[in-house]
């Protein structure tokens, strides 16, 4: 080999040196960057320190929120007590934290203002309610999915804190695990801790809930046994009573108020309304009994367990009331005292409208004296009737039952239209006028066409709009309720056909619009 070849290949050697000594060093620079990256996002789920709930009303919970802000997505209300692990310090004082054990517990923000921090933790009170587990078997899911992973299987009996909730979740802690159950009215039954706020002894908490909210305030709404309009009440209650709601259905709701449980109509509840949006109706009465003393009963009868006995003057809030029980809140307990040893005396009054009480009195007896009448104009294509009373100036009853002794929904002009809504052959016949399904007397009903049989000449008046408010109008409404949706307004003067009425609503056609006013609003 030549000298000059061998200067050649030392510099190739010393090149080939420096290019592996640069890989190397980027490599490493590489390796550095991505462990970097990954300690970062490891980093957000590393627990910086531990923190108690401490709202500084108790009777409060927590929001923990998706992102934040106030606005952002709520996941859960939480209570006073629970421990939370701290994951991030944000600079609009929010933290991110998490409740329950890393991949078993949910992760968001809530206010940095209502957590105690360190050692502060210590002497907060804990509100959080204690449970005992009434159902056969259950399963702890680690997130809030039907098809999330099981933690563990239980049963009845066991203890059970309610750390938060949401509509459809309770966030629990049983043996040492925290995880998620569905929310079920049947499932806890409560052992301590009082679950309620701003209305001590109203049990709602974990659920959704409505409030009543009739339209007059002086009326009562029925605890139905059934979603009935027909079925037995359980008792009337007054606007302001919170209730839990177990389960919807069309136009009603399963409630609970109490341990009381039964369905309400959907349109006279403020459902989801915040606590004191609605004006309370609950009257306030005194134990006043002979014997100086009273009982507190669980159950409406004498024989029910005593919950307290309660010395004459002692005040009670009337949540509802039947002939003769009333269902009242004392000293944070909600039960049942016999009407007959409370003064003022309350007065159980019979249902003037569809699923509400009146107690002034005021109710609508149609238009006063003579007034045009107007023909029927609006096409149908059901197999019809038409109202047909042998006196023109009588009304025809809708009732929700086919009993002339069951509740009218409606008095009805002659030249009314109804849909056929079953079989016509005996003495009663199910019809729908509008939104409105009842049974009419077969009798007093024209049915189909009749070859030569001229048509029921209508009775129907025509009432004006006559509104004494500062706008002059009137609206339409769907149903019979004030909170109900409007189907338009129309200015004083309007005239409108009179089809029927019932108490203070009056059931009319605007515009070739079927729904109901206020009959004194009409002239």
């Amino acid at each position: 080999m030549k000298p000059m070849d061998a200067n050649k290949d030392r510099v190739v050697s010393r090149r080939k040196k420096r290019g592996v000594h640069k890989r190397l060093s980027l490599l490493c620079i590489c390796v550095f960057v991505m462990l970097t990256v990954i300690a970062s996002a490891s980093a957000t789920n590393v627990v910086l320190e531990s923190a108690v709930i401490n709202n500084p009303n108790s009777q409060n919970r927590l929001n923990l929120r998706a992102q934040n802000t106030e606005s952002a997505e709520l996941l859960g209300r939480y209570y006073n007590g629970v421990v939370v692990d701290v994951l991030e310090y944000t600079p609009n004082d929010w933290v991110r934290i998490r409740i329950g054990a890393e991949g078993q517990g949910v992760i968001g923000y809530m206010a940095a203002k209502y957590l105690a921090l360190g050692t502060a933790g210590s002497s907060v009170v804990s509100a959080i309610p204690v449970y005992q587990s009434t159902a056969v078997t259950w399963t702890l899911k680690a997130m809030p999915f039907s098809k999330g992973i099981s933690l563990g299987e239980f049963g009845t009996g066991e203890q059970v804190e309610l750390l938060g909730f949401t509509d459809s979740w309770w966030h629990i802690r049983v043996k040492n695990q925290t995880g998620y159950v569905q929310a079920h009215p049947q499932f806890l039954k409560l052992i301590s801790g009082d679950p309620n706020f701003d209305s001590v002894g109203e049990y709602y908490d974990g659920y959704r809930i409505a409030i009543v909210n009739n339209p007059n305030p002086a009326d009562r709404l029925n605890l139905r046994k059934t979603a009935n309009r027909n079925a037995a009440s359980l008792g009337k209650y007054y606007n302001g009573v919170v209730t839990a709601i177990l389960d919807e259905q069309t136009n009603w709701l399963k409630v609970r108020i109490g341990n009381l449980e039964g369905y309400m109509e959907s349109q006279y509840l403020a459902i989801d309304a915040h606590i004191g949006s609605i004006a309370s109706a609950k009257p306030a009465v005194k134990v006043s009994n002979s014997s100086e003393s009273l009982n507190l009963r669980e159950k409406q009868s004498q024989s029910s367990k005593s919950l307290g006995l309660y010395n004459n003057g002692t005040s009670l809030e009337v949540l509802g009331l039947t002939e003769r029980w009333c269902h009242v809140q004392v000293d944070g307990k909600v039960g049942f005292m016999m009407a007959d040893y409370l003064s003022s005396k309350l007065k159980y009054t019979a249902s003037v409208s569809n699923n509400t009480d009146s107690t002034t009195g005021d109710s609508w007896r149609g238009p006063a004296g003579k007034h045009r009448v107007a023909e029927w104009t609006i096409k149908i294509a059901d197999y019809l009737g038409v109202v047909n009373n042998p006196d023109s100036n009588d009304r025809l009853h809708l009732r929700v039952a086919p009993d002339k002794s069951a509740k009218s929904l409606g008095k009805y002009y002659n030249g009314v239209r109804v849909v056929i809504m079953g079989e016509s052959d005996g003495e009663w016949t199910k019809v729908d006028i509008g939104n409105l399904e009842g049974y009419m007397m077969t009798e007093f009903l024209v049915i189909g066409e009749v070859p030569g049989q001229e048509k029921p000449a209508s009775a129907m008046p025509i009432v004006v709009v006559n509104n004494p408010n500062a706008a002059g109008n009137l609206l339409l409404r769907e149903k019979q309720s004030v909170n109900s949706a409007s189907l338009g307004v129309y200015k004083n003067g309007t005239e409108v056909t009179l089809m029927g009425f019932n108490g203070e609503w009056a059931h009319v056609i605007a515009d070739g619009n079927m729904g109901f006013m206020q009959g004194k609003y009409l002239k």
